[in-house]
C-alpha cells in the first residue's frame, strides 16, 4: 500500500519537473522583443524581426523615423502643457479662461499623438504583410505600455507621484 502512493508521488514530482523544464526550454527559444529603451535599437530588431530588405525596409524605418521624430516633438509640447496647466491650477487665484485654454490644448496635442499613431500604422500596413502588420502592432503595445506609464506620474520627468 506504501509503495503506491510513493509512486504517485514521484509521478506527480516528474511531472512538475518536465513543466518547469518546457517552460524554460520554451521562454529561451521564443524570439525576444525588441527592446523598447533604444529607439534606434528597437527600429533596428523590430526591422530584423519584420524580416524587411531593400526598398520595402527603407521605407518602413522612413515611416517609423518620421513618426518617432514627430510624436516626440508631440510628447514635449504635451508635457509642457501638462506643467502649465499644473502651474495654472495650484495659483492663489486661478484663472479659469486660462485653465480652459490649456486643457484645450492639451485636448488637441492627445488627438496629434493618436493621428501620427493611426498615420504610421496605416502608411507601414502598406509595406507590411499580416504576420508582419502583427509583430508591428504588438511592438507599438509595447511602446505604448512605456509611455503610458511615464505619463501617469505626477510630477516632473524622473519624480514618483
Amino acid at each position: 500500500m506504501k509503495r503506491w502512493w510513493l509512486i504517485l508521488v514521484l509521478a506527480l514530482s516528474l511531472g512538475v519537473n518536465l513543466g518547469i523544464v518546457s517552460t524554460l526550454v520554451i521562454r529561451h527559444w521564443t524570439p525576444k522583443p525588441p527592446a523598447v529603451n533604444n529607439p534606434g535599437r528597437a527600429l533596428e530588431q523590430l526591422v530584423e524581426q519584420l524580416d524587411l530588405d531593400g526598398e520595402p525596409r527603407a521605407r518602413f524605418v522612413t515611416i517609423q523615423k518620421d513618426f518617432y521624430e514627430q510624436a516626440r516633438r508631440n510628447h514635449r509640447r504635451q508635457r509642457a502643457a501638462q506643467q502649465r496647466l499644473k502651474r495654472l491650477l495650484s495659483a492663489p487665484n486661478p484663472d479659469r479662461q486660462r485653465i480652459e485654454g490649456a486643457i484645450d490644448e492639451l485636448s488637441l496635442l492627445y488627438g496629434e499623438r493618436h493621428r501620427l499613431l493611426a498615420e504610421a500604422v496605416l502608411r507601414s500596413s502598406k509595406i507590411l504583410n499580416r504576420r508582419q502588420l502583427n509583430v508591428y502592432r504588438r511592438f507599438l503595445g509595447r511602446v505604448g505600455e512605456r509611455f503610458q506609464k511615464r505619463d501617469d506620474r505626477w510630477g516632473p520627468r524622473g519624480q514618483k507621484k
